[in-house]
Order: C-alpha cells, then sequence, then structure tokens
C-alpha cells in the first residue's frame, strides 16, 4: 500500500512538470494536498514542499484565470492549516501575503461595466476571490505572530470591515488575528473593530456568531483598549443571551467572555454580570453536559469571587442564590467522573475565595457540608491530577 501510494504521488509530481500551465494545472495539486492531509505524504516531504506548495502559491497569481486563483488560495489554505511549518514557508513564497491583496480589487472598476451579464459575472467572482482571500489568510496566520503582522500591514487589510459585510471566512481572519497581543493593542483598536463587530452579534448566522463571539472574547482581554469601550456598549446582556443559545460552541464562547471581562473587572461590572445572567441560568451552566461550558462557569465564578470586598458584596445580594446554584454541581460529579481532572482547581479555588469573606458569610458556608463533601468527591475521583489551564489566548483556535 505504501509503495502505491508513493507511486501515485510521483505520478502527481511528473504531471506538475509536464503538463502545460492550465485551467486543469490545479488537479494534481489537490491530489497530493489530500493525500498529504489524510497522512499518506508527510508534511515535509520534498514533493510538499518544493513542488506542490510552490504550484499552489503560483495559481494564485494576478496572471492566472479567475477560477484558478480561487481554487489555488482555497487549496493551499486546506494543505497548511494544520502545519505551522508550511504556513511559514508559504508566508515567504512570492510574497503570497501582499499577492493576496490583488484578491481585493477585482473588479477595477464597476461603473464601467455596461453589460449586465458581465457585471454579474465579475461580481461573482469578486465575491468567490475574496472568501478565498480570507480563508487563506485564517489559515497563514493561525500560529505565527511575525505572518498576523504581515497580514495585518497588507494594504487596507484592517479597513475591509467597513467596505462591505463581514462573512465567515473575514471573521475567521478576525479571530486569528485578535490572537496576538500586540495587534490587540494596535490594529484593533486603531480600526476599532469591536464597532461592526458588535453590530454583527445583534443578527447573524450562526455560523458567524461563533467566529464574531470566539473575536469578543480575545477582545475582552484585561490587556485589550478595546475591552473598555465594549463594556459601556452593553455587551453584557448580548453575551447572557449567548449562553441561553441551543448551539454549545455558542455558549462556551458566551460564558468565555463573561470569564475573560470578569477577570480583574470593577465590582460594579461583575454584579452587573451577575444580575444579568441571573442564578437560575447559572445553575444550568453548571448543569450543561458540555465539559467546556462547565469549566468557563466554574472560572467565571472563580473571577467574580476573587476579592475580598468582591466577595462581601456579591455574596450578600446573591449568597443564597448562588450557594443554591453551585450546591448541586459537585454531588453531581458522578455522572461526570471523565471530567473530573479537570474541574479539580476551580472547585478547590472557589472554596477557597468563598472562605476569604466576611465572618458571618464564613459561618454560612461552612455549613454547606454538601459542597464540601462533594467538592472533595470530585477531587478524589479526579486522582488529584494537576490542572493544566488553557492560555488565554488559545481561544480562536476553536
Amino acid at each position: 500500500t505504501c509503495f502505491r501510494v508513493r507511486g501515485c504521488a510521483c505520478v502527481c509530481v511528473l504531471y506538475i512538470f509536464r503538463v502545460p500551465i492550465s485551467f486543469f494545472l490545479h488537479l494534481p495539486p489537490h491530489s497530493l494536498t489530500y493525500m498529504c492531509r489524510a497522512g499518506a505524504i508527510r508534511t515535509d516531504d520534498n514533493c510538499i514542499i518544493l513542488k506542490t506548495l510552490p504550484c499552489l502559491v503560483r495559481m494564485c497569481s494576478k496572471e492566472r484565470l479567475l477560477e484558478e486563483r480561487v481554487e489555488g488560495a482555497e487549496t493551499l489554505a486546506y494543505l497548511m492549516e494544520p502545519d505551522v511549518e508550511l504556513q511559514r514557508i508559504a508566508s515567504v513564497t512570492d510574497h503570497l501575503v501582499a499577492m493576496l491583496a490583488d484578491y481585493f480589487k477585482y473588479p477595477s472598476s464597476v461603473s464601467a461595466i455596461t453589460d449586465i451579464k458581465r457585471l454579474d459575472h465579475d461580481l461573482k467572482h469578486a465575491h468567490e476571490l475574496r472568501q478565498a482571500a480570507f480563508k487563506l489568510y485564517a489559515s497563514l496566520g493561525a500560529n505565527d505572530e511575525d505572518i498576523r503582522k504581515k497580514i495585518t500591514e497588507t494594504e487596507n487589510m484592517m479597513g475591509q470591515n467597513r467596505q462591505r459585510p463581514i462573512g465567515v471566512q473575514h471573521q475567521g481572519v478576525y479571530t486569528v488575528l485578535s490572537r496576538s497581543v500586540q495587534q490587540l493593542r494596535t490594529s484593533f483598536h486603531d480600526h476599532a473593530v469591536w464597532k461592526p463587530l458588535m453590530k454583527l452579534l445583534q443578527n447573524a448566522p450562526d455560523e458567524v456568531l461563533v467566529m464574531a463571539s470566539s473575536t469578543l472574547c480575545n477582545l475582552l482581554l484585561e490587556f485589550s483598549p478595546s475591552k473598555e469601550p465594549i463594556l459601556e456598549s452593553g455587551v453584557i446582556e448580548l453575551l447572557c443571551s449567548l449562553t441561553q443559545s441551543d448551539s454549545p460552541a455558542l455558549r462556551v464562547n458566551g460564558i468565555w467572555a463573561l470569564m475573560n471581562m470578569a477577570f480583574q473587572a470593577d465590582q460594579k461590572v461583575k454584579v452587573e454580570i451577575v444580575r444579568a445572567l441571573g442564578t437560575e441560568q447559572l445553575f444550568r451552566l453548571l448543569s450543561d453536559p458540555d465539559p467546556n461550558v462547565l469549566m468557563k462557569t466554574l472560572g467565571l465564578l472563580r473571577n467574580l469571587l476573587s476579592t475580598r470586598p468582591h466577595i462581601d458584596q456579591i455574596m450578600s445580594s446573591h449568597g443564597k442564590q448562588i450557594m443554591q446554584a453551585v450546591t448541586p454541581y459537585p454531588g453531581g460529579r458522578a455522572q461526570h467522573r471523565g471530567q473530573g481532572a479537570d474541574a479539580v482547581h476551580p472547585g478547590q479555588h472557589r472554596r477557597r475565595q468563598h472562605g476569604q469573606g466576611a465572618h458571618h458569610d464564613q459561618r454560612r458556608h461552612a455549613a454547606e457540608n454538601q459542597i464540601l463533601h462533594g467538592t472533595f468527591e470530585c477531587e478524589a475521583a479526579a486522582g488529584r491530577h494537576v490542572l493544566r489551564l488553557q492560555p488565554h489566548l488559545e481561544r480562536g483556535g476553536r
């Protein structure tokens, strides 16, 4: 089988060199790309690095047919999506990042086109070119900080959000770029990306909402300059509504954004989060079958109860409801034994935080033996494994 696979790969490579440049040139790179993604060919194989990848990059040049440019960009994005080294090689091959800027310049002048059929044809291909370019940009910048910087420095790249409606592929680029601390502090702040993002979150298909809310999670990190204006725009109610979605991805993103918002936040913001979310919804999130929702909800509680004054304030006004909401969680760990190791650290931290409140709160919390017993049971079931916390900037890697 291995011999046949290698033989097929060699035939495809020979085809690339023997067949004249034409519309059908994209077929062999497609074949090698699929074989590579299936694991039949290693990503560091010469036929991928020296033949397939350069061929796909050449297909993106403006001298090629529109269909070739679209196919080349989409196939290249798929080829290098999981491999950092391929992304780095592609970024320095034939000035690919700058080459993709030409995808947004077609057609050069719509007003000069008088034929309606020609106009429809050009507008259709213009849309396909933009989507392919966004897809390739997202794949290129998935991991490397230098590549992300190149993308943001591309001509009018960050200004694309004001020119046309944001689609899934476009939003995917923003999600990738928002993983960069430098870009959050510079390009995203300078171009006020959060404004069109907030409009998009008001009314968009679920697939776009997932990408947009992923970007918002990063914009709400404590070192992001966009955090304050986003808070002032009334985003809390919107995020709380996302936690009620039927989509697990939207529920995760909604509670994750609230968790980031609550980190080192003012007491006023924390109280508003508790009020808007409601203890009933908090209970539902703690009982959610998705372990990611559960973990982020525990993280939200940890960030809400982070300092003694905040603990006293929140527990004095919502203490009874919060304790009722979290009580069923540890006792129900028997249903989620596989998640125990991940839930140990937030459970321990939350228990310690409750104990840091005022003296009357400590007496009340000490009476909650069911919580303590359930938490210790969770720790025992987890084998006292150490939780490896996910980095803040992994939000866009979903």
